[in-house]
């Protein structure tokens, strides 16, 4: 990852703040923008201390806080180059190569787990392929 990240506001309400002795205005679902109106690129740190930088609660004259979403502060950060973000599908999948067995594992280790506990009457599962190389048996 380059490091460097957009902020988008994911409230349906805009958010105006302080950083760093200037005022951020982010418009409700947009991103952070420059005087320009390009989106602003800041790098991950800077915009992890914009977003973990103290929002105060907002409270009615008797001391209360208001549960208003137009108060709360709710950021996303992503990625200026999304395409070097890791995804679900990008994740190696282990399948059950078991006959009827339609068990897809996140890792090979729980796929281990799995034919233990389920298959633990099959000595050995082999692929397809694999069967394919291997010598036929005669019937008798």
């Amino acid at each position: 990852m380059t490091g460097k990240v957009f902020i988008k506001n994911i409230n349906g309400y805009p958010l105006r703040e302080l950083f760093k002795g200037e005022e951020v205005t982010i418009a409700a679902n947009d991103f952070w923008r420059d005087k320009g109106g390009k989106k602003k690129e800041l790098d991950i740190y800077e915009a992890n201390d914009f977003k973990g930088q103290y929002h105060p609660v907002a409270c009615d004259m008797s001391g209360k806080m208001i549960n208003d979403p137009k108060h709360y502060k709710m950021l996303e950060l992503i990625p200026v180059d999304a395409s070097e973000v890791k995804t679900e599908s990008d994740s190696p999948a282990y399948r059950c190569m078991a006959k009827d067995c339609k068990h897809v594992s996140p890792s090979a280790e729980e796929l281990e787990a799995h034919t233990k506990t389920r298959h633990s009457n099959i000595d050995r599962l082999i692929l397809p392929e694999e069967d394919a190389k291997l010598p036929k048996k005669a019937k008798a």
